[in-house]
């Protein structure tokens, strides 16, 4: 009889070295840290990224060696806008452009909720857009000059992203019209006031509280 080989998980070395431009990866006891970077510093948003987040999900979620993960920025921003990312509104995009952006980014937020399947905690570390990477984990903490907004509708796309559909769920649909025709900022302090967040702390101490908050679920 022929042996059958499974198709197994890639592993931690592998994975964290491929996304290693965007996401930076350590691992202590089960508990994986992913934080966004470029450079080394503050995350810059760039379309390459945004890519890649939904495969590094599905890796991360396949790998049965993570427990707990921790989803943090580098610095003192969460995200920093590029205005070259929308030099030209999607309205305007080449056809072929749109349609390779919708199947790249159509399973961005759907890998992060059902890929991962393990204990999940956002700690945002400063403003910046894409917040719903962290509001979407099971617990979230942000520092105090954390902002969260959905940015879409001010660049000509339609809203309707990530962050309006975590608004929508945690605020209700009125208030999350409001934030994303607007453009408004959601500062830390109302983050909590709304029940967006759990906890908002000082900066130097917002990634201690995240991996004391994973340790206990250990």
């Amino acid at each position: 009889m022929t042996e059958r080989r499974m198709i197994g998980p890639t592993k931690f070395d592998e994975y964290s070295v491929k996304y290693k431009d965007f996401l930076l990866m350590t691992r202590r006891n089960g508990i994986i840290e992913v934080r966004l970077h470029t450079d080394g510093g503050p995350y810059k948003h760039s379309w390459e990224a945004h890519t890649a987040w939904s495969h590094a999900w599905s890796d991360i979620g396949r790998d049965p060696e993570n427990e707990v993960m921790i989803i943090s920025g580098t610095g003192d921003k969460w995200v920093i806008g590029d205005p070259d990312v929308w030099n030209t509104k999607f309205m305007d995009w080449p056809k072929q452009k749109k349609l390779e952006q919708y199947h790249e980014s159509l399973r961005l937020l759907e890998n992060l909720i059902f890929c991962i399947d393990i204990p999940t905690i956002g700690a945002i570390n400063g403003p910046g857009t894409h917040c719903e990477l962290a509001t979407l984990c099971d617990i979230t903490i942000c520092t105090e000059d954390a902002d969260f907004f959905d940015p879409h509708y001010l660049g000509g796309t339609p809203p309707g992203d990530g962050m309006l559909l975590t608004l929508q769920n945690m605020i209700g649909f009125k208030k999350a019209a409001y934030y994303a025709y607007t453009g408004k900022n959601i500062n830390g302090q109302t983050a909590l006031d709304l029940g967006i967040v759990s906890e908002v702390l000082p900066r130097e101490k917002l990634l201690p509280r995240a991996w004391e908050l994973a340790e206990m679920i250990m």
